[in-house]
């Protein structure tokens, strides 16, 4: 792009707090397809929240990534699709912070059973 920017975030158009029902995830993907739509030359990162609103604080585990990324590979092919720690690690302590840190596990976990 012509700032420099090769890698952009968008922020999940669904919160816990804001969900509608026609929220759904098809919508979901349409809706950030028309936010980039025309946009070239970068990598676009859609952030998808967990563990913010989550109440008690709950370190999701190897197979819950498992199979949301499962899902997700239902919309984009594995090749295109990145993984990371989920969100919520400020709000936690930080022993459960450490915890929620197994995208690795759950990345090789994948990569080993496709």
């Amino acid at each position: 792009m012509a700032a420099g920017c090769d890698y952009i975030q968008i922020e999940e158009p669904l919160t816990p707090s804001h969900a509608a029902e026609d929220r759904t995830a098809a919508n979901m993907v349409d809706l950030i397809n028309k936010i980039v739509d025309g946009i070239t030359g970068c990598t676009f990162v859609v952030h998808i929240c967990f563990g913010s609103f989550r109440r008690p604080p709950y370190p999701e585990t190897p197979e819950d990534i498992i199979e949301r990324v499962r899902t997700c590979l239902e919309y984009r092919d594995a090749e295109r699709l990145e993984i990371s720690t989920d969100c919520g690690l400020r709000r936690v302590p930080r022993y459960l912070a450490i915890s929620k840190m197994s995208a690795a596990e759950a990345a090789r976990r994948l990569r080993a059973t496709g």
